[in-house]
């Protein structure tokens, strides 16, 4: 029942639309209604500037390290817990209960909150992104590259198919806004429309 209560707890602090808020009060705009309507980091520097972009970037990645602090407060089940926070924060995060259940993409999110539960596998899914961004220049195909090897990488970290499992729901989480796009723009189209608002 705590992990139920976590659960609930975690999407809803994900699901604080900071991109949408931080747009708001800079330039009085929507975010969804502008350039590609992704409620996302990239999105806020293009069409409201660097400063807000960053601030977005900031505080989503801080949803993410609430959700695992949280966790650590309330459960002594780490890290089956803290991930299990971490994923429904970035499920809050991807479709918000207060945008019509839109969102962004869940990558500063996920990165804030992994940086809590562990850094080393963290960083190896970075290397593995910035490996395949040299060969593929394409950033969210890197993306979902590096989501593919984050089971791997929590379940070597930590020894356990639970562990994989959640790293498994967390590479979904992040990767199911590019398999939105691809089924809707096709597949160059739907690459370009997310790296370029995500």
């Amino acid at each position: 029942m705590r992990n139920v209560w976590l659960a609930i707890m975690s999407y809803f602090l994900g699901s604080i639309p900071s991109a949408y808020i931080i747009s708001k009060l800079f330039k009085g705009i929507d975010i969804r209604r502008v350039g590609t309507g992704n409620v996302g980091t990239v999105n806020v520097i293009r069409q409201v500037g660097i400063l807000p972009g960053i601030l977005t970037g900031l505080c989503d990645s801080a949803k993410g390290m609430c959700a695992v602090g949280l966790a650590r407060l309330t459960s002594t089940d780490f890290p089956h817990a803290a991930l299990l926070a971490l994923l429904f924060a970035m499920i809050g995060h991807n479709w918000s209960i207060w945008l019509r259940f839109q969102g962004g993409g869940g990558l500063a999110t996920c990165i804030g909150g992994l940086m809590l539960v562990s850094v080393i596998p963290m960083l190896l899914v970075g290397i593995l992104w910035f490996a395949a961004f040299i060969f593929t220049r394409h950033k969210y195909a890197s993306s979902l590259f590096a989501c593919m090897s984050l089971p791997v990488m929590l379940g070597l970290a930590y020894g356990s198919w639970s562990s994989f499992g959640y790293g498994l729901s967390l590479g979904v989480v992040l990767g199911v806004k590019q398999a939105i796009a691809w089924v809707k723009y096709g597949l160059k189209k739907g690459i370009e429309k997310v790296e370029t608002g995500f």
